[in-house]
């Protein structure tokens, strides 16, 4: 395995790594997430996936390693070890240290007090960012990985767009693509296409709402769903605490759940109400083994990523 090539984004020491945990129940657990991957091109639509970072961070004291992936203009077979500067091919190099100033200013724009960052450190590595962020992601593991997605151009290879749908196909952590203007969510869309309640995906969306708010479970009105599960119905928080564990109960507290019955293209009609109701954080489930297999089964994360206007959280389920 290669040695990561990390150096302190402040000047307080890194923290050791925490073990990755990545089942239900570490979303229902104060100390979710204990460890992020967070990634970066330096941009201004990078500012957001930062905020979202920190947000994640700061209440759970995790760590946070900061990814920097770059592209060589002259495409190179893809080497595992090529990390940090001094693997960047000499005619890249100047370039790669414009976007290591330019992320650190972003860094120290959003996250402005030291102590915040006290734990964040950075890795530079160089290739394909999609593969990459999967190949690191692989290496830690981390509970979460954020990105941009200020950018949703199809072959766009910055952090989101193309980057933010190589990640959710072959991840096997939850993938937080945070919106430009990232905010701590209030109102939270979780699209259930299968009209089952998704465990993993309700207790990792509540884990991103530190203050509670709106939560709206999204069915589709085509396929029959329990009918404790109707919108004036007292047993609504019991169903959901059933599925995702007596862990959650602190944070359905703190939420309104309210069940909401969609019809015709699941896609559009979940657009459509996160648009209504103002929601800035939409939550979906991804089905499959990681792989190309999930390219092909009827997935909404993919298409979510690249058209919704708020930050999509995409959990396999």
């Amino acid at each position: 395995m290669p040695q990561a090539c990390e150096v302190p984004v402040s000047e307080s020491p890194p923290a050791q790594p925490t073990t990755s945990v990545s089942n239900v129940r570490a979303a229902d657990s104060r100390t979710w997430p204990g460890r992020l991957l967070l990634v970066s091109d330096g941009s201004f639509d990078s500012d957001g996936a930062i905020a979202a970072a920190l947000a994640l961070a700061r209440p759970a004291g995790a760590s946070v390693e900061l990814l920097i992936t770059y592209a060589p203009r002259i495409p190179l077979p893809s080497l595992a070890d090529r990390c940090g500067v001094a693997q960047c091919e000499p005619c890249d190099r100047q370039e790669l240290a414009r976007i290591l100033r330019a992320t650190r200013d972003r860094v120290r724009h959003v996250v402005s007090a030291r102590a915040d960052r006290a734990d964040w450190t950075l890795r530079v590595e160089i290739g394909d960012p999609g593969a990459t962020v999967v190949r690191v992601a692989d290496q830690m593991p981390p509970d979460v990985v954020v990105v941009g997605i200020g950018q949703r151009e199809v072959f766009d290879e910055r952090a989101g767009g193309r980057t933010a749908v190589c990640a959710a196909r072959y991840l096997d952590a939850p993938l937080l693509a945070a919106a430009r203007h990232y905010r701590a969510p209030d109102r939270c869309v979780i699209a259930l296409p299968h009209g089952r309640v998704n465990a993993r995906t309700i207790a990792s969306a509540l884990a991103c709402m530190p203050h509670g708010g709106l939560v709206y479970l999204a069915f589709p009105g085509a396929i029959p769903s329990p009918r404790s599960l109707e919108t004036s119905s007292p047993d609504i928080h019991r169903i959901v605490m059933d599925a995702c564990g007596p862990r959650i109960a602190a944070k359905l507290d703190r939420v309104e759940l309210v069940r909401v019955d969609v019809a015709g293209d699941m896609l559009t009609s979940v657009l459509e109400l996160a648009d209504d109701v103002g929601a800035t954080l939409i939550a979906v489930p991804i089905f499959g083994r990681p792989g190309p297999v999930r390219a092909f089964l009827p997935n909404l994360a993919e298409p979510l990523l690249f058209a919704a206007q708020c930050s999509v959280l995409v959990v396999p389920g």
